[in-house]
């Protein structure tokens, strides 16, 4: 902009996209240089100009990649392209004359992370690849391939996890079908693998990120380091050779496509609408302790003059959940959408999803971890002590039961049925080879009689008189859900492997959560009326989530088809709540006291074992 403005063009930022393209390509193409003599710059242009020159200097040899975050257009790769260029004829002036100076460039890789740009991916990379020079560039620079990153932390801090997955999973089909037609190898960059990617997107080539604190934990160590190495190897081999089955029917598109609209709709309903959420966040969670503490590579927030969610980068947002153990945003609006399908007549597609899509299952087996990794008990706490205002803490208790809720949704009919026969088979033979005693004295008899008439009374009292009851009945229960099941949702959960991935991812994650531990933060760190009740429904949605996804899965309980990680995860939660218990008084402490330095350092001590023990931060 600083440069279109000077040489009298008019503002760049005020352009069109197709006015954007045609003087960047021009420039491209071009041999004069792009700064003028002379120019004027701002302490930012200048900040910018000197790192390209850095970047020209070391070369891709020491850099690699050039990661542009928030990547909403094609003009946005061709304007690094372009800065690149320029540097480095700034640094070797004699690459002005060369057919290719731009064989020096750090590869660019766009990176897509909200949910429209998820959405936009594949038109970007498709406009981009039918630009010639870009084309050119592709094939000669760097060997006709071309990276993409994948944003899964911002995603779902934007839309929720669900209607992340389903936004990255259709992304990625798109991008493979553009990299084929325009005969392009493509290297997806990103955090997740296997067997829950789309066909044909992991062809031999593939790139992580892994988190900071866990590089050590996986790497530290020769033996493990080579497990490491063992597992993402194999991963690449399997999906390459034998790439995991689409979905098998156009229906289980579209109830994906549906659970993403509901569970979005509903996540940004608290996290974006509920008026008492960003005090209530502020309160129950050590989010704001965490952006003064030197924990990060970079700061908590992309401006320091906003503190709303939007500013909040993803990391922080999701490390401040997990420390009050209510892991709010891997989970919220899970439930709704799970409930939503099932009171549709879906519940046996998404079991069907389940058992054959493996990013479904994928997805909703790392949601079951997450709720097996849940407390409410621990989120209250932090409640309790940090929460004054009777809103926030209204929320809270919200939240918690939703908690509950999402992890109820879990369990699955058929399960319940079969465990169902297996009681009444096993009470008629017991009733056939020793029949129960008749009662001894005609007392028993009047007794039993009496507790009858009263127990009747009272209880027809409430269902029948009480006028609430019909509506609460219908609230409370899954009344609904259960008279309208059909055979879709068990369909897409056997059925699809994307979808039984996603169930089981978010499986996965509802086992690491903890309403008990959320509700303690909220108990002692919030105080206002609106923040405890709207923790108190995140609560609720929690359980509400727990449900829905065991219904679809068919567990029994979380992590029922993953024994060993729900044993290690029984193990380790009995030594993170103390250690919760401690945070939350510290976060009291330190809030009536910030510049206490002995408290900093507890509270990072804190941070430390939580994560440590919870294995996930961001």
């Amino acid at each position: 902009d600083a440069v279109t403005t000077y040489l009298g063009y008019g503002s760049y930022l005020e352009w069109d996209e197709d006015k954007r393209i045609e003087w960047l390509i021009n420039e491209l193409q071009g041999r004069r240089p792009l700064i003028p003599p002379g120019m004027p710059m701002s302490p930012e242009v200048r900040e910018v100009l000197d790192t390209a020159r850095v970047v020209a200097q070391l070369g891709p040899g020491s850099l690699g990649a050039y990661v542009i975050s928030m990547t909403k257009a094609a003009s946005d790769v061709l304007a690094v392209e372009l800065l690149q260029r320029e540097a480095i004829v700034q640094v070797s002036p004699e690459e002005r004359w060369e057919s290719n100076p731009g064989r020096r460039t750090l590869r660019v890789v766009p990176l897509f992370e909200t949910l429209e740009d998820l959405d936009a991916g594949g038109p970007i990379m498709r406009r981009l690849l039918a630009l010639p020079w870009y084309r050119q560039h592709v094939r000669h620079a760097h060997g006709n391939h071309q990276e993409v990153m994948l944003g899964y932390s911002d995603s779902g801090k934007d839309a929720g996890r669900l209607a992340a997955n389903w936004a990255l999973y259709r992304c990625q089909e798109e991008l493979v079908a553009v990299m084929r037609e325009a005969e392009v190898t493509l290297t997806l960059f990103h955090g997740r693998g296997g067997t829950s990617q789309p066909p044909g997107s992991v062809e031999g080539s593939f790139r992580i990120t892994e988190q900071g604190e866990m590089v050590q934990a996986k790497f530290g160590i020769s033996a493990v380091a080579q497990y490491q190495l063992e597992i993402y190897t194999t991963a690449v081999l399997l999906a390459s050779v034998k790439p995991p089955s689409p979905p098998k029917h156009q229906c289980w598109r579209d109830v994906m496509t549906r659970l993403g609209e509901v569970s979005c709709e509903a996540y940004r309903a608290v996290v974006y609408k509920d008026p008492a959420f960003i005090t209530y966040f502020k309160h129950a969670t050590p989010e704001a302790e965490l952006g003064n503490l030197n924990i990060g590579s970079r700061p908590a927030r992309r401006r320091a003059d906003n503190a709303g969610i939007n500013t909040l980068r993803a990391i922080p947002w999701q490390f401040a959940w997990t420390q009050t153990r209510l892991i709010l945003p891997s989970w919220l609006g899970i439930g709704d959408a799970l409930f939503k399908a099932i009171e549709e007549g879906h519940l046996p597609e998404l079991q069907a999803m389940y058992r054959e899509w493996p990013f479904f299952a994928a997805t909703i087996d790392l949601i079951e971890m997450i709720l097996a990794k849940s407390d409410a008990r621990i989120a209250a706490l932090y409640e309790d002590v940090l929460v004054s205002d009777p809103e926030e803490q209204q929320l809270g208790q919200r939240l918690r039961v939703k908690l509950l809720e999402t992890c109820r949704a879990k369990f699955g009919i058929s399960a319940v049925a079969q465990y169902q026969l297996e009681i009444y088979t096993t009470a008629v033979l017991l009733a056939s080879v020793k029949p129960p005693s008749p009662p001894k004295h005609q007392c028993w008899r009047d007794v039993m009689t009496r507790l009858g008439e009263v127990s009747c009374e009272a209880y027809r009292a409430v269902v029948y008189k009480d006028p609430a009851f019909i509506t609460y009945f219908k609230h409370a229960t899954p009344e609904a859900e259960l008279g309208n099941l059909n055979i879709e949702l068990q369909a897409m959960y056997r059925e699809w492997p994307f979808f039984a991935a996603t169930i089981d991812l978010i499986e996965m994650i509802l086992a690491k959560s903890d309403a008990r531990i959320a509700a303690l933060y909220e108990d002692v760190l919030v105080s206002d009326p609106e923040e405890l009740q709207l923790g108190q429904r995140l609560r609720v949605k929690l359980l509400e989530t727990c449900r829905a996804v065991l219904l679809v899965s068919g567990h029994k309980m979380l992590l029922e088809h993953n024994p060993t990680l729900r044993k290690l995860i029984q193990m380790r939660n009995p030594y993170i709540d103390p250690i919760n218990i401690m945070q939350v008084e510290v976060l009291r402490r330190l809030r009536q006291d910030p510049n206490n330095i002995k408290l900093r350092d507890a509270l990072l001590v804190s941070i430390n074992g939580i994560a440590a023990g919870m294995r996930n931060t961001g």
